[in-house]
């Protein structure tokens, strides 16, 4: 089996579901953070408050470089911490750190403050993401549909644990129950958008199927390096049967 065809093997819904999102997303929020970082819990608050407002995409990325800290990050991964050192050489840094917010792919804000992350998405920004993109779910099939614009961008499916709450026994947070909102567990690129509409089907497999699992769909481009870019499009699947 290839690896599209494993990609397309895994976005699994119950086949008597369906659903659809038709709300304007006007911006994503994506949480670079660690269980083993004291200084993560607040921001996890925060993004679950960014995620209830209905129009932001909130997802949480678990990097891996803390977990020497005598706790392994349940959801951490080294995809996530790559994803992070790319978006710093994208903004033109070699730093990294946790809790860190970044907005539609183009600035970071203070982590532990929705207001901030609104305020930013205000300034970059006065309208919903340019580009329409929309996604629903009709039984064993995920449609995605993107509209009109100008320029390229990846089509990025971002699977994701809705709400998961980990008690972490050592370490910096040894005793604190973190309640996890949105955590990524996988990426993946499953088109390329060159500016007109394109509309995509994927068959429902595997990751979708357990209880509480979404899917983020984002239009997101490259900079010249090959590095993460501005996001221009988003729609939002939340986790079926929660």
């Amino acid at each position: 089996m290839t690896k599209f065809s494993v990609l397309a093997a895994s976005l699994m819904i119950l086949s008597s579901s369906a659903w659809a999102q038709n709300a304007p997303i006007k911006g994503v929020v994506e949480l670079f953070t660690s269980q083993s970082c004291s200084s993560c819990p607040p921001a996890e608050k925060a993004l679950g408050e960014i995620i209830k407002r209905g129009d932001v995409i909130g997802l949480a990325f678990h990097v891996d470089y803390w977990n020497y800290l005598d706790w392994k990050d349940t959801f951490s991964s080294a995809d996530f911490t790559k994803r992070q050192y790319d978006y710093a050489t994208s903004f033109g840094t070699s730093q990294v750190y946790t809790p860190q917010m970044i907005v539609n792919g183009l600035e970071s804000v203070k982590a532990g403050s929705p207001n901030a992350v609104f305020s930013k998405m205000d300034e970059l920004q006065k309208s919903a993401l340019p580009v329409a993109v929309s996604a629903s779910v009709e039984g064993n099939h995920l449609n995605i549909d993107a509209g009109n614009g100008t320029g390229e961008a990846n089509l990025v499916l971002a699977i994701f644990d809705a709400k998961e709450s980990i008690d972490v026994l050592r370490g910096e947070n040894a005793g604190v129950t973190i309640v996890n909102h949105n955590a990524v567990t996988s990426v993946r690129t499953v088109g390329m958008w060159k500016g007109s509409r394109m509309s995509i089907e994927l068959p429902a497999k595997e990751y979708l199927r357990e209880k509480g699992y979404g899917c983020a769909v984002l239009l997101q481009r490259q900079t010249k390096n090959g590095t993460p870019g501005e996001i221009i499009g988003a729609a939002y699947i939340p986790g079926l049967g929660s």
